[in-house]
């Protein structure tokens, strides 16, 4: 399988919605590890839609692109990318039980269907969730019940039904909550796709990292002391720690052809 380089997307090759300044020069180093036979991906906890696809492409790294946090494979092919794996866990009963939820813990409705329907009218638009993703779901909230969503998120765990997905509110976006199974993620799947190859992933922050092969190499450009402990190279100045991330991989290339 050679050697594969994957990307985590945002705060690791994207910044606060934008590309780095020495994009240009990042680009040339990942044409010419391309040349010299590293392939490139992604894998993001962001769904598969056109902006992933365009972030991939613009960074010739869209041969393989995980998303939903491993959840998810695609494939490029000549005619675009296929699905070729996903966890089938997140099933249209789960939705319902978690809307469900939620209804009951901001509103009280005590699970009673025409007290939902009521509140949903009056309540339109509390929460809704991600249209693009399909073995997982972002729920996002409205800003008016921002503060209580570290409560929603405890109560969610505690269900006895979501024992088997994490229940995380996201980083980024206060107002939202990722419920991913946990019976896959980004460590797990990269793993399984390339069992008999190299794989450097390059990320910001993970929020579990299980134990993994020695065929798979995690490098941080992030800030958080906890997980660049557990990385095996950090290189830690936003644009300039990708770049020398890049460096640090056409360093090992080289020695190698030596």
């Amino acid at each position: 399988m050679g050697r594969w380089v994957l990307f985590d997307i945002d705060e690791t090759i994207i910044y606060e919605d934008k590309y780095p300044i020495n994009f240009n020069e990042i680009h040339n180093k990942i044409k010419v590890l391309k040349n010299m036979g590293v392939k490139f991906g992604i894998c993001t906890n962001r769904s598969f839609n056109r902006a992933t696809i365009r972030i991939a492409k613009r960074y010739n790294a869209d041969e393989i692109i995980i998303t939903e946090g491993g959840c998810c494979v695609y494939k490029r092919r000549f005619w675009g990318h296929k699905l070729i794996c996903k966890s089938n866990t997140f099933t249209s009963e789960i939705k319902k039980h978690i809307k469900l939820k939620i209804f009951d813990f901001l509103f009280d409705t005590n699970n009673n269907y025409a007290t939902i329907i009521k509140k949903r009218s009056v309540e339109k638009n509390t929460f809704y969730f991600s249209r693009h993703r399909i073995a997982t779901q972002t729920v996002t909230l409205n800003n008016n019940y921002i503060n209580k969503i570290n409560d929603l998120c405890l109560s969610l765990r505690d269900d006895e039904i979501l024992n088997y997905y994490n229940i995380e509110r996201d980083l980024k976006h206060k107002n939202r909550i990722n419920i991913f199974p946990n019976t896959m993620n980004k460590f797990l799947r990269m793993q399984s796709l390339f069992d008999d190859g190299e794989i450097i992933f390059v990320t910001d922050f993970e929020n579990w990292v299980p134990p993994c092969k020695k065929n798979l190499r995690i490098v941080s450009v992030g800030k958080n002391k906890n997980f660049n402990d557990l990385c095996d190279n950090v290189f830690m100045s936003k644009s300039n720690g990708l770049n020398d991330v890049l460096d640090y991989i056409l360093k090992g290339e080289k020695n190698e052809r030596i």
